[in-house]
């Protein structure tokens, strides 16, 4: 059993964004959704791996992954995609910032002049509890009445340019925590957090979690013949 603090997951993410750590904290504190999110990743593999030897190291985890193809890790994880997709709404503290470079305009009842500078901070409309009820909570389930309303990826001509291979390696880092191991949000006791820890969107550097707490990971153990399962299961 190894017991990992928030510095330790951080190193699994991209150090300049939070969101890949957040979805591991999330899904640690999620049960049925990290359950929903493993199935997934399970069928992934048993579809597309047909010879494969028993699950007795790092290395099988790794090469059955690695032959999942593009198109499958984009378009058949539907479960992962929401909860990714509700990391982006509720841990990134990101402000938006653009120069005016044309002539001066209005916005509503504000005038931006030529050479000026504007700032949207995302949690205007991510944390709005008028578009996002309760809007602190994490839950991949809730529905927008509005696509627009969503800027996990930026808005207008300067939609995220990266936001598939952001996409991808938060599925592969993912999947590979998910099948190696058993995740659990604790408290500084050591018992099973009851909620979702809350992301500081005044902490816009790291994004820290408002409680004081610990993720544990426990390795998960295989029957030598885990992964000669999927190969009957693929070949059936």
């Amino acid at each position: 059993m190894l017991r990992l603090n928030y510095h330790f997951i951080r190193s699994f993410a991209d150090g300049r964004c939070p969101s890949g750590t957040w979805l591991v904290i999330f899904l640690s504190s999620e049960p049925d959704w990290a359950l929903a999110v493993r199935k997934e990743i399970e069928t992934l593999i048993s579809t597309h791996n047909s010879s494969l030897s028993p699950f007795n190291s790092e290395q099988i985890l790794l090469q059955a992954l690695a032959k999942i193809p593009l198109q499958a890790w984009e378009s058949k994880t539907p479960s992962l995609d929401l909860c990714i997709r509700e990391t982006l709404r509720t841990a990134q503290p990101h402000t938006a910032l653009r120069k005016n470079m044309g002539p001066e305009f209005s916005v509503g009842p504000y005038t931006v002049p030529s050479g000026a500078f504007v700032a949207y901070p995302f949690y205007d409309t991510s944390l709005n509890p008028t578009y996002y009820p309760d809007p602190t909570r994490w839950n991949p389930a809730r529905s927008v009445d509005k696509e627009d309303l969503f800027l996990g990826w930026g808005s207008g001509k300067h939609m995220c340019k990266g936001q598939r291979l952001a996409t991808l390696t938060m599925k592969l880092m993912v999947a590979y925590a998910l099948m190696r191991f058993d995740l659990a949000m604790v408290d500084e006791q050591g018992q099973r957090m009851q909620k979702s820890p809350v992301p500081d969107w005044n902490d816009f550097l790291t994004c820290r979690p408002k409680e004081k707490c610990t993720l544990k990971v426990t390795e998960r153990l295989f029957p030598q013949d885990y992964f000669t399962g999927f190969e009957a299961n693929s070949t059936s």
